[in-house]
């Protein structure tokens, strides 16, 4: 008997067809994430005093959705419990693994790229502001950092720059609730520690209700992070975010308008 479906069965695909369904996917999901992206950004600049429910509680749970749609997919189909168990499996390797790539790889390249001498205060200095022609080097920088400025972040000094006779540490400086929100990932780890635990040594019943057990501690954290999301005051970071992809919009109008006149 021959079955119709809109999907291709994995098992009938060559490496090529595999590839390409890889791909295929993989670009649905992108310019899912980048629609979300995009839509946050025009709710948080057309609603700036929401901006924490948006960005806290709107976009995390409108970008976990194709995450969790995956997982669903997965254990949609046709066989056997085990088949269906594994294909779970299958699923959740791949949102954890989609997971720590993006709490690891973006996290270092943006500190590597963004690193800047460390002023008398501690911080990292700001280089660069917004111009008539993008970001530009402030006068400040130049007259106090040539040597870094003059070079790419590629070629930049890893740990210390010469500047003026007088040397200066390098680094990033991150935002003020960066350490509260690595301990709240940290702490999140407890669910899965709830089931991985007693299946080492526990027999299947007790790990089916660790399980359980593990599901409704999620969702009770879940509930108190958006409680603590929706309640946390960051007004100020919220209005430069605004600011910033505002000057962000002009400078590529700017950029449009300067093209369109050159052809």
């Amino acid at each position: 008997m021959v079955t119709e479906s809109l999907f291709p069965d994995a098992n009938e695909l060559s490496f090529l067809g595999i590839v390409i369904s890889i791909g295929v996917y993989g670009y649905i999901l992108l310019m899912a994430a980048d629609f979300i992206g995009d839509g946050a950004d025009e709710l948080l600049e057309a609603l700036p005093n929401y901006g924490t429910i948006i960005g806290a509680l709107l976009v995390p749970v409108l970008g976990a959705i194709p995450d969790g749609m995956m997982i669903l997919l997965s254990g949609m189909g046709n066989g056997t419990k085990a088949e269906i168990q594994r294909e779970l499996n299958v699923g959740v390797g791949t949102l954890a693994g989609s997971t720590i790539m993006l709490l690891t790889l973006p996290f270092a390249v943006a500190i590597f790229v963004n690193r800047r001498p460390i002023g008398c205060k501690g911080q990292a200095e700001d280089i660069e502001e917004s111009g008539q022609d993008g970001n530009e080097f402030t006068e400040e920088a130049k007259l106090s950092y040539p040597n870094f400025i003059s070079k790419t972040a590629a070629d930049r000094p890893l740990y210390h720059t010469k500047e003026n006779d007088q040397t200066f540490a390098i680094g990033s400086t991150v935002g003020e609730s960066l350490p509260m929100s690595a301990k709240i990932m940290m702490g999140s780890t407890i669910t899965y520690l709830v089931v991985q635990v007693p299946a080492f040594f526990a027999s299947q019943t007790f790990v089916q209700k660790a399980s359980l057990l593990s599901f409704v501690v999620s969702l009770a954290l879940l509930f108190i992070y958006c409680i603590y999301s929706a309640t946390k005051s960051d007004d100020q970071h919220r209005q430069d975010y605004v600011r910033l992809k505002r000057e962000m919009k002009q400078n590529k109008l700017l950029e449009d308008e300067r093209w369109h006149a050159n052809t």
